[in-house]
Parts: structure tokens; sequence; C-alpha cells
């Protein structure tokens, strides 16, 4: 009783024994709780770093700055990405207490708690990455580093991050917050797997065709709509050759074919033979041309001497130029 109300006692005294470090509560969802903060200067840079509480899914931007107007564009920026959080977690900063700030996180609608003031390991999420963070840049980088070079490590260090499995959780950030995992080099040295189409809504529904079907492919020139023929050959899972009743093939998508009956439409006898995108295979479109330069001297010779028709109309002069003479 008499040393603690000495008062050059109490001042020399060592500090009371720390208590253990209060956790926070375990976040039940993404962006439900997250914990910013500074870290720098370092290498003449300084590090803004926001932590997602449930996922550990870090952020980090380079800044020149510690001002407000830089924490709220960066928040805004990752808000954008991820959606706007509920509560949001920083020190006693100025950058972090200014009215700026807290009228961005109000009109927001999230809720601001601070930590004690001197004492950063109330939030100790941002604190710990802070320190990962810190130790890896002292591993890469040399004395002289420019932005970009510093650029490219951060985001290296990052990727690493996101896809290494978390001591708290037992998994990787990109899972917890993506819910899938990041594809990084090491895949590279997995075998490769065959795997089937994402959209798994289509699967079981494509239609197929057989070679001989009689189809009818959609004509996108002149006033036939449809042209009328069969199946030759399938180039691909949804593509084929289709020989018309005219002779000429045409390459379409499956979606450009329907499936007739194997009568002959009466249509398809009177269809015109000036079509477009026609398909050959290369032997017949060279036997067309050589076809085609070969003309018989009968018919060169009849081009030669044809002559252009004129009208037989007989002309008169109008009755209104009956007074003149006309030269």
């Amino acid at each position: 009783m008499l040393v603690r109300n000495c008062r050059n006692c109490t001042l020399v005294q060592k500090e009371p024994p720390k208590v253990e470090v209060q956790k926070w509560e375990e976040a039940e969802r993404v962006f439900q709780r997250v914990h910013i903060d500074f870290a720098g200067p370092f290498k003449g840079h300084y590090f803004f770093v926001l932590v997602d509480a449930f996922s550990k899914w870090p952020e980090v931007f380079i800044t020149k700055n510690t001002t407000s107007d830089t924490v709220i564009q960066k928040c805004r920026q990752t808000f954008a990405t991820f959606g706007i959080p509920e509560v949001v977690v920083s020190d006693n900063g100025r950058h972090f207490t200014s009215y700026e700030f807290a009228h961005f996180l109000k009109t927001n609608g999230i809720i601001h708690k601070t930590t004690a003031p001197f004492h950063p390991a109330t939030s100790g999420q941002a604190e710990r990455f802070i320190q990962t963070l810190k130790m890896a840049l002292k591993k890469r980088l040399q004395e002289n580093v420019n932005k970009t070079e510093l650029t490219k490590i951060v985001h290296q260090f990052l990727l690493h991050y996101r896809t290494t499995s978390h001591q708290t959780t037992g998994t990787s950030p990109a899972e917890k917050m993506l819910n899938r995992r990041l594809r990084t080099r090491l895949d590279l040295l997995l075998p490769a797997h065959n795997s089937k189409s994402g959209n798994r809504s289509t699967e079981g529904r494509i239609r197929s065709l057989q070679v001989g079907d009689r189809v009818q492919c959609r004509n996108y020139y002149g006033r036939i709509k449809w042209k009328f023929g069969k199946v030759e050959k399938q180039i691909g899972q949804l593509h084929y050759i289709v020989r018309l009743d005219n002779g000429k093939a045409w390459k379409r998508h499956i979606d450009q074919i329907v499936t007739v009956g194997d009568a002959l439409p009466k249509t398809a006898l009177t269809e015109s033979t000036e079509d477009a995108e026609d398909y050959a295979p290369p032997e017949q479109a060279a036997e067309q041309e050589a076809a085609a330069n070969q003309q018989p001297d009968g018919i060169a010779n009849e081009n030669r001497t044809l002559t252009p028709r004129r009208s037989n109309r007989r002309r008169a002069i109008p009755e209104r130029y009956g007074d003149y003479v006309v030269h």
C-alpha cells in the first residue's frame, strides 16, 4: 500500500503485464470486415494495405502519399471490384480519422472501428500482413528500384500469397474469396486435362447430322431463303458441308441447317444457281476453272461479231417545233 502511494515508485515501476490479445469475432462472409493500414515509407514509397478478415485476401496499392484522398480513392477502387464492406478497421492516423474519410464511410453505410492509440496489435490482420509484405520486399528489392520494378515484385508476391494455403483458414485466400483456385506456373508442371466445356447447361442438347441426311440450309443471297441438299461431310463438331441439289457445296453451321423429308421439294427444281459462298474441293475448283478457259471457237467468233441492237421506232419532230426549220 505504501509503494502504491509513492509517486516516485510508480514512475519507475515496470509496465503491467500484457494481457492476451483479444481476437476479433470470426467473420462469416466475404467483406463483412476489412482491415486497412499504411506501410512505409519503404524505398521511397508507401503501401496502402487492405485485408479481408474472412478470406485473408490482401490488396496492396503503391502510393506517393498517405492522404485521405488517396485512402478514399483506393478504397473506392477495391469496393468497385468486391463490393462495399460492412465494417472497416483502422488505426487512429489522421488519414483515417479525417472528416473526408468519415463522410465517405458514412455515405456508403460502413461502420468505422479504430484501434487503441499506439497499440497496433489490436488490428492484427493488417499488421501481420504488413510484416509479411516488408519481409518479402526486403528479400527482392535492391537499393535503388523504380516504381515499375516495384509494382512487378508486389504483383508477384500477391499472386503467391493469394494462392498459398493460409495457416488460419487452411485454404488459400483465393479459394475463400473467389471460390476457385487461381492458375499459376505450377499448373504447367501438371499433366494436361481434357476438360469439358464449362457451360454444362447446353450439354446433350446439341443437334447432330449424319452424312446423307436430307436438309435445307440457309441462303443469304437472293429471294430464296432456303436451299435444299444433302449432308456430304462433317468438318467439325458444329460445321458441315452440304451438297446442294444444283451441285454446289456450302459450308454451314448446325444453326443454319434444318432437316427435311426425303422427298425433293418442288421449289428446289426452280432455284437460281447464282449463289455466293460456294464451297468446292480444290480438285473440282481446278476442273471448273479449266473448263471455263476452254471455249468453243464458234462461241468466241460469235462474240467478236456481235453488233449493238438499235431501236426500230419511227422518229418524228414534235409538233411544237413545226414553225421552225431544223437542220
